[in-house]
C-alpha cells in the first residue's frame, strides 16, 4: 500500500510524464504564432483544419471531427519535399515555434512544412470538449493518432497538386519523438524517413532496464554544476516537511513564496510539487541559447538556479529561501508575476487528456533508488493500475508498447533516426547505440531536450552543430534514395 507522499509523487510522475513533462505545459496558454524565441516561421503561413475520422478502425462509427494544422510552402514546388511534424500532447503553435530546425531547412530542401495537432489537444478535440466518459475520451489512442497522421498525409499528397511524388520526412520531439518513430515503424510507406529527437520509448514499461533513470541524470546535471546545488536541493524536502507542519512555518513560507493565497494544513505536497517541476523541466531545457519553450529563460538557467543555492547546511528557512530564489528563475525570469500559484504555474489545473494516455497507451515508471537528490520511492504497478481504474474506468496495457517497440521491431525499421542530448534527463530511455546501417543513434554530449530540432543560437555547441548536419546528410539521401526509385527528379530539388 502506497502512502500518501509516495502515491502522489507516482500519480504525479505517471499521469504528468513528458516533461516530467512537456505535458504539465498543456493547459498553457496557446503560445503566438509568432512569439517564440528566434524561430523563423513564416508570415505567411496557414492555420487550417481537416475532418478526420473520430474511429479509424470500425466500419460503423462514422463520426468526424475537425484536426488543425499548420502548413507553409514558402519554398515549396512540384514533387519536392515535405517536412511532417507529428504533433504531440500540446497546442500545435508550441511545437511549430520551437521546431526552427524544419523551417530552417525549408530554404534548402524547397520543403512544406506541416504540423498536425495530436487529437485531444489544442484545438483539435473530439466532441467539442475533452470529457473523462469513455464513450467520448476512449478514442484517445496512439494507434488512433498514428493513423490520423497516416491519413492526413495521404490526402495533402492527393490534394494539393504536384505533390503526389513528394518524399516525405517526419519529424517529432519528445513524445512526438515516440510518435515518429512509431510512425515509421506502422507506416513505412508514407514517409521516406523519420527523426526522433529524445524519444524515450526504453523508458515505457516493460522495456526500461530502470524506474529511476530520469532522476539519476537530473541529479548528475545539477551536480555537474555544483555539487552544494544538489545537495542543497536533497535537504530542501524533510525542511518543507517541517516547515508546513507548522501554522507559523506556513504563514513564513506564504509570504517568503509570495504565494497568491496563504498555504493551508495539508498542502506542503504542493510545495514539494512546484519545486519537482521546476528542477525537472530546467534539466531539460537547460540550453545553451535562451528560450521560450516551456518557459521564458536565460541560456544556462540551471547554472543561474545553482548560483541560489550554495550552501546545503543552512537551517529549514534559509534552505527553503535558497530553492525558492532558484526555482524563481524557472517560473518568474521576467518578474511579471506577482504573487505565486502553486498550482497554476505548473501547469497542473487539469491532465485529464495526458493521464488517460499514460494509464492506458504510454506507461512510464517512475523511482528513485537513494542514489540522487529526490528522497526514495518505489513505483508499484498494481497501485498505479488500481488508481487509473478509480479515475478513467481503464487498466494500462503495456503491451501495446512493447510489440511495436521491443528489439526486433526496431532493428527491422529503416531510414529512422534516434537523437539524444545526454544532459536531457529523458535520455535514459532513449536509444543511444545504432541498431543497424538504417536505425541511427546521434547523441550529443551536453545537449538538452531534442535541442538538435531547435531553432540555430549563437550559443550552439559545435558537437550540436555537427549532428545537425548528419541529420541534414541523411535527409538529403533518403530523399535521393526516393527520386531515384521513381526515376522523378524536380528541377529545382536542392539548386
Amino acid at each position: 500500500m502506497l502512502d500518501l507522499k509516495t502515491s502522489f509523487i507516482v500519480i504525479v510522475v505517471q499521469i504528468l510524464c513528458f516533461e516530467y513533462c512537456l505535458s504539465r505545459f498543456i493547459v498553457r496558454p496557446p503560445i503566438s504564432p509568432l512569439a517564440s524565441n528566434g524561430t523563423p516561421i513564416p508570415a505567411n503561413f496557414s492555420v487550417k483544419y481537416y475532418t478526420q475520422l473520430i474511429d479509424h478502425f470500425n466500419y460503423i462509427n462514422t463520426n468526424q471531427f475537425k484536426q488543425r494544422y499548420i502548413i507553409s510552402t514558402d519554398h515549396w514546388c512540384d514533387g519536392c519535399p515535405i517536412f511532417y511534424y507529428t504533433g504531440n500532447e500540446g497546442d500545435i503553435f508550441m511545437f511549430a515555434n520551437n521546431t526552427g530546425f524544419m523551417w530552417e531547412n525549408a530554404k534548402q530542401f524547397r520543403a512544406m512544412n506541416l504540423f498536425l495537432e495530436h487529437r485531444y489537444y489544442g484545438e483539435s478535440v473530439p466532441f467539442g470538449k475533452v470529457d473523462k466518459n469513455l464513450t467520448k475520451i476512449g478514442y484517445l489512442s496512439m494507434d488512433q493518432a498514428l493513423a490520423d497522421f497516416a491519413d492526413f498525409i495521404q490526402y495533402i499528397k492527393a490534394t494539393i497538386p504536384g505533390a503526389v511524388n513528394s518524399p516525405v520526412v517526419v519529424f517529432g520531439g519528445s513524445y512526438g519523438g515516440m510518435l515518429a518513430s512509431a510512425f515509421r515503424l506502422k507506416y513505412p510507406g508514407l514517409s521516406v524517413g523519420a527523426i526522433a529527437a529524445s524519444a524515450p520509448i526504453l523508458a515505457v514499461q516493460g522495456l526500461t532496464k530502470s524506474c529511476s533513470g530520469f532522476p539519476l541524470v537530473e541529479t548528475k546535471d545539477y551536480t555537474e554544476y555544483s555539487a552544494n546545488c544538489s545537495q542543497t536541493i536533497k535537504n530542501s524536502w524533510t525542511a518543507i516537511e517541517r516547515i508546513t507542519g507548522t501554522a507559523d512555518g506556513r504563514k513564513w513560507l506564504t509570504n517568503e513564496f509570495k504565494l497568491c493565497k496563504e498555504l493551508a494544513a495539508g498542502e506542503g505536497y504542493r510545495v514539494s510539487q512546484w519545486l519537482d517541476t521546476a528542477w525537472a523541466n530546467t534539466a531539460m531545457v537547460d540550453y545553451s541559447n535562451a528560450a521560450t519553450f516551456l518557459s521564458d529563460l536565460p541560456a544556462y538557467p540551471m547554472r543561474e538556479m545553482c548560483k541560489q543555492m550554495t550552501n546545503p547546511g543552512a537551517d529549514d528557512r534559509g534552505l527553503l529561501s535558497q530553492v525558492h530564489k532558484a526555482a524563481n528563475i524557472y517560473y518568474n525570469y521576467t518578474g511579471h508575476s506577482k504573487c505565486c500559484d502553486l498550482v497554476a504555474s505548473t501547469g497542473l489545473v487539469d491532465m485529464t487528456v495526458w493521464g488517460f494516455q499514460s494509464c492506458t497507451d504510454i506507461v512510464l515508471p517512475f523511482c528513485a533508488n537513494g542514489k540522487t537528490m529526490f528522497e526514495p520511492f518505489d513505483f508499484d504497478f498494481k497501485a498505479f493500475s488500481d488508481q487509473c481504474f478509480g479515475e478513467y474506468g481503464v487498466r494500462p496495457d503495456p503491451r501495446k508498447a512493447v510489440m511495436l517497440w521491443e528489439n526486433r521491431s526496431l532493428r527491422s525499421a529503416t531510414n529512422l533516426i534516434f537523437s539524444n542530448g545526454l544532459r536531457d534527463p529523458w535520455s535514459s530511455g532513449g536509444v543511444l547505440n545504432s541498431l543497424s546501417d538504417s536505425v541511427i543513434a546521434l547523441t550529443i554530449s551536453h545537449g538538452c531536450h531534442h535541442e538538435d530540432l531547435r531553432p540555430a543560437g549563437v550559443n550552439d555547441t559545435q558537437e550540436l552543430i555537427n549532428v545537425r548536419n548528419q541529420e541534414k546528410q541523411y535527409m538529403k539521401q533518403w530523399i535521393e534514395e526516393h527520386y531515384i526509385k521513381l526515376n522523378y527528379f524536380p528541377n529545382e530539388w536542392l539548386n
